[in-house]
């Protein structure tokens, strides 16, 4: 999640299509959902004494308009027509705001500051107008009135989005009230990182501090481009914490200020993508793609993975669309937007990406100048491949439980062996409840035992069907090395660490391949040709027992 000064961030773009203005805070950009939804749903709370049903019908449909200038222009109006009611100039200030318009700075700070004097009922609109008059203010270079302003609305407490939105507002600009101090600091190459006390800095917390580098080192040569200062990372407990300095319980980044704040052991990547992104463009860049790269970039999601979980929401929800997603917040997820930019850069190619990125204005004016196509036409391509995999849904769920199953009744030979050598712990014995738990039987005689035959067809079934994808080739070649049919694995993992489309899936993929390769080779014989490999996995090491397992075979083969 991210906060900014300047542009659309993480979880609370507006639902108009003015998310994302330049001038705007994404904090500020949640009002306008919220209002909309509570004009929509809350008729009895508005002030209707002073203006006509039509008139307030209006007033509600303008917060969620897409054209700035049009609606501005009517809320003049209205604002003229009932010059003692607040809504009009609530919503004027509010529209002017939103349209990221400076020059009218000015008009929208009269105007919300009319909406105060005429004493709003309701105590939402009275808290959103201190809100957006701070943001006015810190725009102006007036921070102590905007500090005023912003506390105002916390004190006010109307509604959480709007209490949420002023404390990172305030956070934004240097001026939040954190309860938690950071003593201890920590520097790298790129970082630095911010921890609360001693105790958070273990022995494994350099390893953490490195992975940070290895997203940097692959971000930078995705985006062609780096930060110009060091990223700040401030390492929490918890979640509630971090909700106890910006107002919000989720990680978060500030990209204007180079600002991470999240947990111990959160994945790296999603956060500092936005920091990226926000360096390569600050300008408006659609929900889709702004939301939708970090998911990629990350490499904790596969593209089958994103996939997979769109096809499984797809066919509960089947009228979700993108061009919905990128102009209403409220239908944001994350597997979709991951999906669609998966599609974009592996199907299209990075540079197209990046050149699409960059370019101003609605993404539906832009996509035809870089893909030659409508963005319906390519919305459609998208669907089209997550409804081939709606189709296979059963069939990836059969394979998918066998396939843990399979996992798990491994695992629990593998304690019970630890167990007949070393004796039983009381931490063995409680990871063997928990796996015979997670698949709902007593003993591991009762799991059963894969069978492998269907289980490659199934895969064969879905490369197919669906086409190939790095984590789908790797599942072939996992369940081709645990039938023992070595030289069908080696060919099949090799085809997995030649295609170079597959080099944005997350690591962990290609750390299985080498050492199942390994694993082969060293079935084989062959170690000459096994141990480089090993080699390999070892140095990807993003999998602990990938890791753990190759360094054991490793030490095997070069006694």
């Amino acid at each position: 999640m991210v906060n900014t000064e300047n542009r659309t961030r993480l979880h609370t773009k507006s639902t108009v299509r003015g998310i994302g203005m330049k001038l705007l805070p994404r904090s500020l950009r949640l009002q306008s959902i919220c209002l909309f939804l509570f004009l929509l749903f809350c008729p009895a709370l508005v002030q209707t004494a002073a203006i006509p049903q039509s008139d307030s019908a209006l007033i509600d449909s303008l917060y969620s308009w897409a054209d700035f200038d049009s609606a501005i222009i009517i809320a003049r109006e209205l604002s003229t027509k009932y010059p003692d009611d607040p809504r009009p100039f609530h919503l004027l200030g509010t529209l002017i705001v939103m349209s990221g318009n400076r020059d009218l700075l000015p008009e929208a700070e009269a105007s919300l500051s009319r909406c105060l004097e005429l004493r709003p009922n309701e105590a939402w609109m009275t808290a959103w107008s201190h809100l957006r008059l701070a943001f006015i203010y810190f725009e102006t270079k007036r921070d102590s009135q905007a500090v005023v302003y912003c506390n105002k609305a916390i004190e006010l407490n109307a509604t959480k989005n709007c209490t949420i939105a002023a404390r990172k507002l305030l956070h934004s600009h240097g001026h939040g009230t954190t309860k938690i101090t950071f003593p201890v600091t920590r520097r790298t190459e790129h970082f630095v990182f911010h921890y609360p006390d001693s105790a958070m800095v273990r022995p494994n917390t350099s390893r953490d501090e490195q992975e940070y580098e290895k997203a940097y080192d692959r971000l930078a040569d995705f985006w062609g481009c780096a930060p110009s200062s060091p990223v700040n990372v401030f390492m929490y407990h918890t979640e509630e914490e971090i909700e106890s300095v910006v107002g919000q319980a989720a990680h978060l980044a500030y990209p204007e200020k180079y600002e991470i704040h999240t947990t111990l052991r959160a994945t790296t990547g999603h956060e500092l993508t936005h920091i990226f992104a926000y360096y390569f463009n600050n300008g408006k860049v659609p929900t889709l793609l702004w939301e939708g790269i970090p998911v990629v970039l990350n490499q904790a999601h596969s593209r089958f993975s994103c996939d997979l979980n769109a096809a499984t929401k797809l066919k509960n929800s089947p009228e979700v669309s993108l061009a919905g997603i990128n102009t209403n917040r409220q239908q944001l997820d994350y597997d979709y937007t991951g999906s669609f930019a998966y599609l974009l850069v592996e199907d299209y190619g990075r540079d197209n990406f990046l050149a699409l990125y960059r370019m101003r204005g609605p993404l539906e004016d832009n996509v035809p100048k870089i893909y030659g196509v409508s963005f319906a036409d390519l919305e459609q391509c998208w669907r089209k491949r997550i409804e081939t995999l709606v189709e296979l849904l059963p069939v990836m769920d059969s394979l998918l439980t066998a396939g843990r199953k399979e996992g798990h009744r491994l695992a629990i030979e593998k304690i019970d062996q630890q167990i007949a050598q070393h004796g039983s712990t009381a931490e063995l014995v409680a990871t063997k409840e928990m796996l015979l738990k997670a698949v709902r039987v007593d003993s591991v005689s009762a799991i059963g035992v894969m069978d492998y035959g269907i289980a490659v067809e199934q895969v064969n079934r879905v490369l197919a069907s669906f086409g190939k994808t790095a984590e789908l080739i790797g599942m072939k070649g996992q369940v081709l090395t645990d039938t023992g049919r070595y030289r069908e694995a080696i060919e099949t993992f090799e085809e997995l660490l030649t295609t170079k489309s597959y080099a944005i899936e997350p690591p962990y993929i290609f750390q299985a391949a080498h050492y199942n390769l390994g694993k082969c080779y060293a079935e084989l014989g062959e170690k000459g040709k096994a141990i480089p490999h090993l080699k390999e996995a070892i140095q990807i090491d993003q999998a602990y027992n990938i890791t753990a397992d190759a360094d054991s075979l490793l030490s095997s083969l070069t006694k």
